[in-house]
């Protein structure tokens, strides 16, 4: 018997083509439904046997003899299952479901994707934040040697003279002795009682110290074997290029209140600017160069050689921090003292200041002083540089207010006078005294001839 002919809800025998069964009205179906379907069942009622389990769906219209309705199984792996909408196919429903099922993982990683990567951005900066505070922190030692580094590799200009001037004319920097002096050529370094140290290393620049110890002259009379005549503190600063500022603070000792066995100090300070050495053309003028001298020669230009004549009786040489002399003894006084920088000489920085010497001659008669001394310049001064000098033999004035420059036609390089003086036979005295000075006076060499 074909259950097709029966009612699934009586069991009463249909009519050949009924869509409704004449016993309870109940519809009959057209075609069998998944036993699968999702939606909701009739109460379960008594069943004929033999008669096939199936439901038939109330809420939706038979499906398409040439499109069948097809059913989403559930089971693992599938979410959930509804039936396709009317006219949609049920694997299209189920494409749609996939796509948004692929789309929202694919933006799970990407957000994933993203919070490991700012992490890993964060993490990499705070790396090289971290790194660049250890390469400063490694640095901060050594930074500072850049600045030493630097001005230890070059020559710097004296005033504006050309580094090659008459055999050579600059300064240089080194570990042993501080700033070297080179004039004529030749390298002045500091007296063996002259000790360099550095300090206050940074980038921009160092202090370079230079403590020069006490002759055994000096240091008997203050009764101290470690006396210190004087001190040089240069502050050097990077300025820009080939440029640094020197700025020089100089304590002297005070040779008056050592004289009264007190030991007392003064302090004097003064800035300039260097350049590196390079080609450079003829030496001109400059305000920086008012403290300090520029070159070895006479009125003229021409290099000053050191006398020696034959009818030489003594000489002093002020060119090292000891004075070399030969019958010529000179005792330093106020203001004056050696200056390592800008020429390596002695100078007298104070108003009053200079020294006194005793010189002996074997007769009495007329002798010639011959001096190598010079003027600093300085466009604010009278003459450009005004230092002015009075000399006494035997407490008789040689000249009063002498300014070399003065009488040399303005020139502010070292010049050479020679002055008749009366001298006795034996001892015999001598007095360098400045006026009013407006720069410093400098001396390098005094001759007696005859």
């Amino acid at each position: 018997m074909n259950p097709k002919n029966f009612c699934t809800r009586c069991g009463s025998r249909l009519d050949e083509g009924a869509s409704f069964c004449a016993n309870c009205g109940s519809i009959v179906p057209q075609q069998p439904v998944s036993q699968k379907t999702p939606f909701a069942l009739e109460p379960e009622q008594p069943r004929t046997p033999g008669v096939s389990e199936q439901v038939s769906d109330t809420s939706a219209e038979p499906p398409s003899e040439t499109e069948p309705r097809k059913s989403t199984p559930v089971g693992p792996g599938v979410l959930f299952e509804s039936a396709a909408k009317p006219g949609e196919p049920a694997d299209e429903k189920a494409w749609h479901q996939r796509t948004w099922i692929r789309a929202l993982v694919l933006v799970i990683i990407v957000l994933v994707a993203a919070v490991f990567i700012v992490r890993g951005r964060l993490a990499s900066t705070k790396e090289s934040a971290d790194d660049k505070q250890q390469q400063a922190n490694a640095s901060a030692s050594d930074i500072t040697k850049d600045a030493k580094s630097y001005v230890f590799k070059k020559h710097w200009r004296i005033g504006n003279l050309p580094c090659d001037y008459l055999g050579g004319a600059y300064s240089y920097f080194d570990n042993e002795h501080g700033e070297v002096l080179v004039a004529q050529g030749v390298h002045r370094y500091p007296g063996p009682q002259t000790r360099a140290t550095y300090s206050d290393l940074s980038s921009s620049g160092f202090t370079l110290t230079m403590t020069t110890y006490a002759p055994d002259s000096v240091a008997n009379q203050l009764k101290d074997p470690n006396a210190i005549s004087g001190t040089q503190v240069l502050y050097v600063k990077l300025i820009s290029g080939d440029n640094i500022e020197v700025r020089l603070e100089e304590t002297i000792l005070d040779f008056e209140a050592m004289l009264q066995h007190v030991k007392k100090y003064k302090v004097t300070s003064e800035t300039n600017t260097m350049t590196a050495c390079k080609d450079e053309a003829a030496p001109g003028s400059s305000e920086n160069d008012a403290l300090h001298p520029t070159t070895s020669s006479d009125s003229s230009g021409a290099l000053q050689q050191p006398n020696t004549s034959t009818h030489s009786i003594g000489f002093a040489e002020f060119s090292a921090p000891s004075i070399t002399s030969n019958s010529i003894r000179v005792t330093p006084g106020p203001g004056f003292a050696y200056y390592p920088t800008f020429g390596g000489n002695w100078r007298i920085t104070l108003r009053g200041g200079g020294f006194d010497g005793t010189f002996s001659v074997p007769t009495e008669g007329r002798y010639d002083l011959v001096v190598t001394h010079l003027t600093s310049a300085a466009p604010s001064c009278p003459g450009n540089g005004f230092s002015p000098i009075t000399i006494q033999v035997n407490s008789l004035a040689v000249v009063e207010n002498y300014d070399p420059a003065e009488h040399h036609n303005g020139s502010h390089e070292w010049v050479t006078d020679r002055w008749s003086i009366e001298a006795r036979a034996g001892q015999n005295s001598l007095r360098w005294t400045t006026g009013s000075l407006c720069t410093h006076y400098w001396i390098q060499r005094i001759e007696l001839e005859r």
